[in-house]
C-alpha cells in the first residue's frame, strides 16, 4: 500500500517587500555574500529556497537571498513559521553557514549587553587589530594563541566604559605598529601585538622609544612564540645603551601582574 504524502507548510509569493523585516542582532548582509548569490544564480538558476519568517515577518533564515531579490525586483518566496525566534535563527546559521565571532558580538550588542556594545564600538574603531587580540588587550592579558573564542561567543566577555577609555591609547599604538610588528620573527604575530598592547597600558614605557626599538630593531628580535620571549627580546633591546635609572624589564612587570 502506497504511503501518502501530506503537506508539510505552505509556501507563499508576494512583490509587497515592506511586510519583511530584518531580524535586530542577525548578521549583516555582505555584499560578497549578495555577490556570491548572483553568480550562483547566473550558472544555475534560482533554486527553490524560500526565506523562513514568523508571524512579524522577521526573516529568521535567508536575508542575503532576500536581499538580492529586493535589488533585482524579483518575487520573495516565504515559509511563514509563527513561533521562530533569534535563537533559532541563530542556530540555523550556526550548522549552515557559520557564524564567525564577529556576528556573535553584534549579536550580544544588538541585545543590549552593554559589555558587548562597548567592545563593539572597539571593534569598529580598530578593524586591523584581530578580535581575539583586542579582547586580549581589553582583558589585560598575553595569551599565546589569543583569547578563547568560545568566551565571546557564549556571552561571557567582559568591556566596561572604563575598559573603553583605558585601552584606547594601547590599541592606537598596536594599530600604528601592526606592520612592523608582523615583521618580528616567528608566526606568533597576535601575541606580539597583544604583548605591544601590555607594555604600553601596563609600565612607563617611553613610547617614542619603543617606537623607535619596533620600527628599527626588529630583525634582532627572537622568535615571536610565547609572551615572556618577546617581553624579553624587546626588553632587552629597549634598555641597551640606557642608564639603570631608565630601564625598564616588562618581563618582570608581566611576571608581577600576572
Amino acid at each position: 500500500m502506497a504511503i501518502k504524502d501530506n503537506q508539510a507548510y505552505q509556501v507563499y509569493t508576494t512583490m509587497d517587500y515592506k511586510k519583511f523585516k530584518l531580524l535586530r542582532g542577525n548578521r549583516e548582509v555582505l555584499e560578497n555574500r549578495k555577490r556570491k548569490i548572483r553568480e550562483s544564480v547566473k550558472a544555475v538558476g534560482w533554486l527553490r529556497a524560500p526565506i523562513i519568517v514568523n508571524k512579524y515577518f522577521e526573516i529568521i533564515d535567508g536575508q542575503a537571498r532576500f536581499a538580492v531579490r529586493f535589488e533585482d525586483d524579483l518575487p520573495i518566496e516565504y515559509i511563514m513559521d509563527p513561533d521562530a525566534s533569534m535563537e533559532a535563527c541563530q542556530a540555523m546559521n550556526y550548522w549552515s553557514t557559520s557564524w564567525n565571532t564577529e556576528n556573535y558580538v553584534h549579536w550580544f550588542a544588538a541585545n543590549n549587553n552593554e559589555n558587548y556594545v562597548h567592545f563593539e564600538r572597539l571593534l569598529k574603531r580598530h578593524k586591523n587589530i584581530p578580535i581575539t587580540t583586542l579582547y586580549a588587550i581589553v582583558a589585560n592579558r598575553i595569551i599565546s594563541g589569543g583569547v578563547k573564542k568560545t568566551t565571546i561567543m557564549n556571552g561571557g566577555l567582559i568591556c566596561t566604559e572604563d575598559d573603553l577609555k583605558r585601552v584606547e591609547d594601547e590599541l592606537d599604538f598596536v594599530e600604528k605598529h601592526i606592520d612592523v610588528i608582523k615583521k618580528i620573527p616567528g608566526q606568533q604575530a597576535r601575541v606580539g601585538m597583544s604583548a605591544v598592547g601590555w607594555i604600553v597600558g601596563n609600565t612607563p614605557v617611553d613610547r617614542d622609544r619603543l617606537s623607535y626599538v619596533l620600527k628599527t630593531r626588529y630583525p634582532e628580535m627572537d622568535p615571536c612564540i610565547s609572551a615572556e620571549v618577546i617581553l624579553r627580546s624587546i626588553t632587552k633591546i629597549y634598555n641597551s645603551k640606557l642608564p639603570k635609572s631608565k630601564r625598564i624589564y616588562f618581563e618582570t612587570e608581566y611576571e608581577k601582574k600576572r
